[in-house]
């Protein structure tokens, strides 16, 4: 996406006003960046006036990100505009590091996994200690510490944020993330990926690559369903308590053995 794109930008957020969906508008290089930046600024100054309908996002594994989320906390101050930013961790690691590398300058990006996440929730506490009523955060993560970092803040701030903030996971990718979080009340959307397999593979490998610590994913996911497990056993002993036969009590006592 570049300036040249926008006469075909256009008619997808007319439409997105239209039928009330918002639009988020993705990251890319940090070559191409600067373009999609100004790009959706500019749309932002038109569209979200009244309420949130157009999202920019930032990628947190960027050394630049804190001073960008300032320059837009500044800017949305300025132009009374309501914040509508996408926190991401960011997908072009390895690619932009062998770009500063055959450029001879410095990685824009972060040494180490858990620079990257000490960032990432540095600028999710600034963004999310600064949102109002009418303000919007999309938390695209599949990172449990940083669901949970999220959590924390909103259960210590303004009952307003938790409506403000959506997470969002890929399908099948953070499947335990996304019903955890539907459980206690949170919004949650969920991406379908869609397109070539020769793009689609590497893309969902970069995302996979974000989880950070795959013994707290494995724990969660093994609670949730140890959880699920109990639940059903529920059910299945208030269904045998309530049609009680000689041979459904037989089960019943086996449930019932500790």
């Amino acid at each position: 996406m570049c300036i040249r794109d926008s006469s075909r930008i256009t008619p997808i957020i007319e439409t997105s006003k239209r039928l009330r969906v918002t639009v988020h508008i993705d990251a890319e290089q940090t070559y191409l960046q600067p373009a999609i930046d100004l790009l959706a600024q500019q749309y932002q100054q038109k569209y979200n006036k009244d309420s949130v309908l157009v999202f920019n996002t930032i990628q947190n594994y960027l050394k630049s990100s804190k001073a960008r989320v300032e320059a837009e906390l500044e800017r949305c101050e300025a132009l009374e505009l309501p914040l509508a930013l996408k926190m991401v961790r960011g997908a072009y690691m390895k690619e932009e590091k062998q770009l500063a590398v055959s450029k001879g300058v410095e990685t824009p990006v972060f040494a180490t996994f858990e620079e990257t996440e000490k960032n990432f929730h540095e600028n999710l506490t600034k963004v999310l200690k600064a949102m109002t009523p009418k303000c919007r955060v999309f938390v695209g993560t599949h990172n449990v510490r940083t669901v949970q970092h999220v959590e924390s803040i909103i259960a210590s701030s303004s009952s307003f944020l938790r409506e403000g903030v959506t997470f969002g996971q890929i399908n099948a990718l953070g499947d335990h993330l996304t019903h955890a979080q539907r459980a206690k009340g949170f919004n949650t959307i969920r991406s379908i990926p869609w397109g070539q397999m020769d793009v689609m593979v590497p893309y969902l490998l970069r995302r996979a690559e974000e989880g950070g610590n795959k013994v707290d994913s494995m724990k969660l996911q093994a609670a949730l369903i140890r959880n699920e497990i109990i639940r059903r056993i529920a059910v299945s002993y208030t269904h045998l308590r309530a049609h009680e036969t000689g041979r459904n009590l037989v089960c019943r006592l086996l449930l019932e053995k500790k």
